[in-house]
């Protein structure tokens, strides 16, 4: 904010000196996503997965060898998928992905006609019912990281379908089928599962991308530019990351290169740091009872320091040559330093009102709005005019106080603005030998006018975020950690407004969903990047949301299933003879 006003005012840079204002601060920002927050992402995954698919209606014909085959007709078989659970959860390092559920069928008359090896000329209607049965995937995603770079590795797909029992019943057919899956009692199983598995095999691939550019984009490496000539450039880096029963913790460190100190300030004694090290991550937020689902973490020390890099570069040392479009004047000043002022110069003589800030400005943190205010000291702001034909220092007044941040989440839209109270700003006569005590009475409309001038409420940024497969942040609460280190803004997740996808079924014509036949799920759209403007980090110069594409997912075949392993089992029947 500072750092703006510096840009907005235009103002000549002080001539540098000798001093670094460059560094490194190790805990600078963290992501905390806890235990609750890993179940509501399991609750979003849940809420996505479709309640069911449908087989219309068709017919077809399967080949059970050289010589024999079958045609089917199957009335509309409705597949339920019932998900009882999604699991996520941290352990040593790896996310752990686990799915829960069921599948069954309604009832669906197939009628068969034809020969299958040994079974020969069926001409009968059978009823195809996919039982009950227990289904269950599993994922582990290893993140870790070297030098500042995320890694993942994203485990094979791993698909469990429990034993089928005997889906085809009141035919010979249905007779054979048993008699089979005495022999193998997965052996449906085993057939769906080899059917889907193929496809799955690019999944690993396409999360590790996926993670990996979501990963990095939390690193960030961009440049200010503070005064005409100075520049500031500021760095985020990993540097923490751990995955455990606390949850995923992510830590970025901070590099700032701000060049050589200015002349107008004294930069020797270096930041005034706390050195608190890393908040403590737990379920709840600090000093309160509220269980939250995601924090964000800003450090003091970050803050202060780049406070402190701004302040060393001279981008506070101000002078305003030129206010509200015209020059400064006795005249103008004289509006709020008195009549005693003019008297003294002059009506119409040239002014130079300058500012120096004597001590580097500290942010604080608050529970309540705004949640970050950056505190000023002995900001010194110096008037000179024309005196007995030279230019003289006529007063010196040093402004106290703090300018509020607000940051507020309403409607997924991380909204920050500018809090200029007007009593948040205390005034001291520091010195004049020329005028009467009281000649800043005054001031305070000048600042706060000028403040409103050169700041204007659309000077900070307005962040829409973006969903997260449909879920959405509902509240962000602040409460900065006991010792003052940490300013944390907790975050809840809202599910409740997801819908499922819809899976586009097929037809038994189709041989069962065989062939190809599934959808598309795009990972870039589900996280609100489908439009650059509609969230953050996905612009493709960000290297955000840049995934290579959606992801194939298949449906199964169920009842040419069947009729192949029918066949299957009776060749190797035959093949024993």
């Amino acid at each position: 904010m500072l750092l703006a006003a510096a840009l907005t005012l235009g103002l000549h840079s002080p001539q540098a000196r000798a001093g670094d204002l460059d560094g490194t601060v190790e805990e600078a920002v963290a992501l905390h996503v806890t235990n609750q927050g890993l179940a509501r992402l399991g609750d979003i995954v849940e809420s996505l997965l479709p309640p069911s698919f449908t087989i219309e209606g068709g017919s077809g014909s399967l080949a059970c060898d050289d010589t024999s085959s079958l045609t089917y007709t199957l009335e509309t078989l409705n597949i339920f998928l019932n998900i009882d659970d999604v699991a996520i959860r941290g352990e040593d390092g790896v996310l752990k992905i686990s799915v829960y559920g069921s599948m069954d069928s309604n009832n669906a008359a197939a009628t068969v006609q034809g020969s299958c090896s040994i079974l020969e000329d069926l001409n009968e209607t059978c009823t195809l019912s996919i039982p009950t049965t227990a289904v269950q995937a599993d994922l582990s995603i290893e993140i870790t990281e070297v030098d500042g770079v995320f890694d993942v590795t994203v485990s094979p797909f791993t698909l469990l379908v429990s034993p089928i029992n005997n889906p085809v019943a009141d035919c010979t057919l249905g007779s054979a089928v048993g008699t089979l899956l005495g022999q193998n009692p997965s052996a449906i199983s085993d057939l769906i599962v080899d059917s889907i598995a193929p496809a799955l095999d690019d999944l690993p691939a396409s999360l590790e991308t996926t993670l990996e550019d979501v990963l990095s984009s939390l690193s960030l490496d961009t440049e200010f530019e503070l005064l005409p000539g100075a520049s500031l450039g500021l760095s985020l880096f990993p540097s923490r990351l751990e995955i455990s029963e606390a949850g995923l913790i992510i830590g970025l460190g901070s590099d700032i290169i701000a060049g050589d100190s200015a002349d107008c300030v004294d930069t020797s004694a270096g930041p005034d740091l706390q050195g608190a090290g890393w908040p403590t991550f737990s379920e709840q937020a600090s000093g309160s009872s509220l269980r939250y689902d995601a924090g964000l973490f800003v450090g003091r020390d970050f803050v202060d320091h780049l406070l402190w890099s701004v302040w060393g570069s001279g981008a506070l040392c101000l002078e305003l040559e030129d206010f509200n479009g015209a020059p400064l004047n006795t005249a103008l000043v004289g509006t709020f330093f008195g009549e005693e002022l003019v008297g003294l110069v002059g009506e119409d003589e040239p002014a130079i009102i300058s500012i120096r800030p004597d001590v580097a400005p500290i942010v604080t943190f608050s529970d309540d709005q705004p949640p970050l205010a950056v505190q000023v000291e002995r900001l010194g702001l110096e008037l000179y005019a024309a005196l007995d034909a030279r230019q003289a220092r006529l007063l010196r007044v040093d402004i106290d106080g703090e300018i509020g941040v607000g940051i507020s989440l309403v409607d997924s839209v991380l909204a920050t603005e500018l809090v200029i109270d007007d009593g948040a700003l205390g005034y001291t006569e520091a010195y004049s030998e020329l005028l009467s005590p009281g000649y800043s009475a005054g001031l305070p409309g000048f600042v706060n006018l000028a403040l409103r001038t050169f700041l204007p409420d659309d000077l900070l940024p307005t962040v829409t975020l973006p969903y997260l497969l449909g879920a959405e942040l509902s509240d962000i609460i602040w409460q900065p950690t006991e010792d003052g280190a940490w300013q944390g803004g907790y975050l809840l997740i809202e599910t409740e407004n997801i819908e499922p996808i819809e899976l586009p079924g097929c037809s038994a014509s189709d041989v069962g969903c065989e062939g190809g036949v599934g959808f598309e799920f795009d990972i870039e759209e589900a996280l609100g990047c489908a439009d650059a403007d509609a969230g953050m980090g996905c612009d493709e110069s960000t290297g955000g949301c840049v995934v290579g594409g959606p992801i194939f997912i298949p449906t199964a075949r169920l009842f040419p299933a069947v009729v192949a392993l029918l066949g299957v089992f009776i060749r190797r029947r035959e093949t024993r003879r």
